[in-house]
């Protein structure tokens, strides 16, 4: 038998398509039923509600209104200072920076066993723990998400953090954006937009509210009543917007409305001055009570919880002073008070302007009644019989392993693969079709090391690797690449930042335009949608693909599309000046060739897989075979690929 195996081939291809390895979960329909969603309910009567609404003081109310910046990476005088809040006001909540889960999962523990009511705890996680925390995981931006035409993905996406969140002890994520962004100077907007078509924003961001609020997560809707036609940083400047009301409530105030009237539990307000809604210059949205109460709360009924933007940034900060800032948020029916810059002197001045009768304590009570059914909705009153019973509230155990399930990776493929856009495909290049026949190059500009693009290309067909990290071309560069019969090609290198035009560089472009001349140029561009502005106009690319992210995943599922591994059938969320539409992009759903990813994208267990492993090891070390390969693949895709 060890003879046999000795002059067996070197490598084994199996194909597994046999149950013992599917996921229990595979067969569960993955599109939601739109009738079953959770929603934003505040409870009207609730006894627990009362019963600690009663116990609190005029300052302890004041105090449950505002919602402190933590640190879990911060050192220990933050983590005293925290505390101080906790016991000294009766804060009602935490909004969680950067830092790590383990860390901030311990302080969360801490911080709920020291606080009388139970701490709404809330994150900025636009997309996903990653925008905050290490070792945890990343989503698309949404500019990316808005060119998928699947939208039941988004849902999904919502579910997934809302489950790595509730998982962390968080229960409020200040998403999803719903700002329409069309203004491509907008400086900090921009990619965390799904874009500048209305409805598409609309309709992504119910997705997205609802996959959340089905596991118990606040959804906030923001920046109200919209910062997308703005070129200035409201955390720098006061942005005004110029537009009438209405085409404020025409466009900008559009997908708010919409997701109002689908039950978003959360809204935000902007720092932005709008004067055909404000009349004073220097006032913000968030201290209008115009827009916050008259507009969002009566005219457009919205019920659920209103959070001011931070309060340190400058569009609030350059014309009102602390304690002034509070208490005119409070005063324009906002109802948390998100990342003061001093409590006691705000809660003081509050106190002070309740006294001389120019706040009423019935506005402050019904903020406080809003909190307090929002933490009840959340399941914050069972904290303290866990807290008596010496439980954690958040527990430790297993934590990185289960905010980093393999399956919230194999969903973020799917939406990488889903959101490529194509825009030219001259002669029907793409997917490259006659291997053999064909002279690849692949070409990377904006890297110096090992690229995920070019890697990716050689498991299809062998191609000669070129790299450049500058824009020092010459004309020997083009005569060796014009001896291809196609250049597959990369831009990487980027950031998501309008600063510095993303992170591109003009020469790349000229340089792929002039090489285009002499041979067919597919290009990917790994980078915001809007630096194809750089782009020389009527330029001679065969191909044409928007990527969005340069990120290893994407550059990874780009070179797949190239050979015809995913479909392409995005489409752009934004225009590009006059050269590239929104909505535009090419539909290749010829599907010719496997593609590669995890095995949980086919309902099959990279768990269980691995036990596969000791078979051929145990061949191996025991002489049975010099070596050998293990390649599984279900569904068109290989999903398992290693030697031994």
């Amino acid at each position: 038998m060890k003879k046999i195996f000795t002059n067996a081939l070197l490598s084994f291809f199996i194909i597994i398509l046999f149950g013992s390895f599917i996921s229990p979960d595979s067969n569960k329909n993955p599109l939601h039923n739109e009738n079953e969603h959770t929603g934003m309910m505040l409870p009207v009567e609730s006894t627990w509600v009362d019963s600690v609404f009663n116990t609190l003081s005029l300052q302890e109310k004041i105090g449950q209104l505002f919602m402190v910046s933590a640190y879990s990476n911060k050192g220990q005088e933050h983590h005293q200072k925290i505390m101080q809040l906790i016991k000294d006001y009766n804060i009602g909540g935490l909004i969680f920076f950067q830092g790590t889960p383990d860390k901030q999962v311990r302080r969360t523990n801490i911080y709920q066993n020291y606080s009388e009511v139970p701490l709404m705890i809330g994150m900025d996680a636009e997309w996903g723990l990653g925008m905050r925390l290490d070792s945890s995981i990343s989503y698309p931006r949404q500019m990316a998400l808005g060119a998928i035409q699947n939208d039941s993905l988004i849902y999904k996406m919502g579910l997934d953090i809302g489950k790595q969140l509730r998982r962390m002890g968080i229960h409020i994520n200040f998403a999803p954006v719903v700002d329409v962004n069309n203004n491509p100077a907008n400086p900090v907007i921009g990619s965390r937009s799904f874009g500048e078509n209305k409805e598409n924003v609309a309709r992504k961001g119910i997705e997205y509210m609802n996959g959340l609020q089905d596991k118990r997560v606040l959804a906030v809707a923001k920046h109200f009543p919209g910062h997308g036609d703005t070129d200035i940083d409201s955390h720098k400047a006061l942005p005004v917007i110029g537009h009438d009301s209405l085409r404020m409530d025409s466009i900008e105030m559009f997908p708010f409305k919409q997701l109002i009237n689908n039950g978003v539990g959360g809204m935000m307000t902007a720092h932005l001055n709008i004067p055909s809604l404000i009349k004073e210059n220097t006032r913000p949205a968030t201290l209008s009570e115009n827009v916050v109460t008259n507009l969002l709360r009566e005219s457009f009924s919205f019920n659920g919880l209103i959070f001011t933007d931070a309060l340190n940034m400058h569009g609030v900060t350059n014309h009102f002073d602390p304690g002034e800032i509070e208490y005119e948020a409070l005063k324009a029916g906002n109802d948390v008070l998100l990342y003061p810059r001093d409590i006691p002197t705000a809660i003081s001045h509050i106190k002070k302007q309740v006294r001389k009768g120019n706040l009423s304590e019935e506005t402050i009570n019904e903020s406080c009644r809003r909190i307090l059914a929002f933490k009840y909705w959340a399941g914050l009153d069972s904290y303290s019989s866990q807290i008596k019973q010496q439980k954690e509230v958040v527990p430790s155990d297993s934590l990185n392993k289960d905010i980093n399930k393999p399956e919230y990776n194999a969903l973020i493929q799917q939406l990488r693969e889903s959101s490529l856009v194509l825009l030219k495909n001259e002669k029907d290049i793409l997917p490259v079709k006659n291997l053999e026949e064909t002279r690849i190059a692949g070409l990377v500009l904006g890297s110096n090391g090992k690229s995920p693009f070019l890697e990716t290309l050689d498991r299809y067909k062998k191609v000669d690797h070129f790299v450049k990290n500058n824009e020092a071309f010459n004309q020997g560069m083009i005569e060796t690449l014009s001896q291809y019969d196609l250049v597959l090609a990369g831009i990487t290198g980027t950031h998501q930042s309008r600063s510095n035009n993303y992170g591109l560089k003009r020469g790349y472009y000229n340089f792929l335009d002039s090489l285009s001349s002499h041979t067919n140029v597919a290009l990917v561009h790994f980078a915001n949608p809007y630096g194809l502005s750089l782009l020389p106009k009527n330029n001679n690319f065969a191909g044409l693909v928007v990527g969005f992210n340069d990120d290893s995943l994407t550059q990874h599922v780009a070179a797949q599309s190239l050979f015809g591994g995913n479909k392409i059938n995005g489409k752009l969320p934004v225009s590009v000046e006059n050269i590239y539409q929104e909505s535009s992009g090419i539909s290749v759903n010829n599907k010719i060739r496997l593609k590669y990813g995890l095995p949980e994208s086919v309902g099959m267990s990279s768990r269980k897989l691995k036990k596969v492993d000791s078979l051929l090891q145990a061949a191996v070390d025991s002489m049975a075979t010099p070596g050998g390969q293990i390649v599984v693949a279900r569904d068109g895709k290989v999903i398992y690929n290693k030697a031994f």
